[in-house]
């Protein structure tokens, strides 16, 4: 797939809606950054005497501007809060599997305990169950 030319978001509109909020936002930021560009810095295609001297531009220009700066901004903006939701997105799920791990852990220890005292108790039962025969020896043995 070629990459779009000077940030245009046109070329291939199927591969925009595919791809991830932050790459969209850092494509719209470029393209409104560009078109910022081009008022200031015109294309080096045209002879100097046709470019554009930014220092002797008109009030609505420097409006167009302003307009073009305030749609770069949103564009970093949101770019930015995207940015910070995965990053946030990633802290909050370091700090679940860190408290999942140590859930995890405790039961292990639970676990442990538990497993020791069926051992004991087991023991128990084995010690109960000798002297249980030996009772059902001796009266076997008083019975006869």
């Amino acid at each position: 797939m070629e990459p779009p030319v000077n940030g245009s978001t046109q070329s291939n509109p199927s591969a925009n809606e595919a791809r991830p909020d932050g790459e969209m936002c850092v494509r719209k930021m470029n393209q409104a950054l560009a078109n910022c560009v081009e008022l200031v810095c015109p294309s080096i295609q045209y002879p100097p005497q046709y470019r554009l001297n930014p220092v002797q531009q008109d009030a609505a220009d420097i409006a167009e501007i302003e307009k073009r700066l305030d749609t770069f901004f949103v564009h970093a903006k949101q770019l930015e809060i995207v940015l910070m939701n995965k990053a946030q997105r990633t802290s909050s799920i370091t700090t679940e599997r860190n408290e999942l791990e140590n859930e995890i852990r405790a039961l292990e220890a639970e676990l442990l305990e538990k497993n020791d005292l069926i051992e004991k108790y087991t023991d128990v039962v084995k010690g109960w169950e000798s002297k249980f025969r030996r009772l059902e020896t001796r009266l076997a043995q008083d019975n006869i």
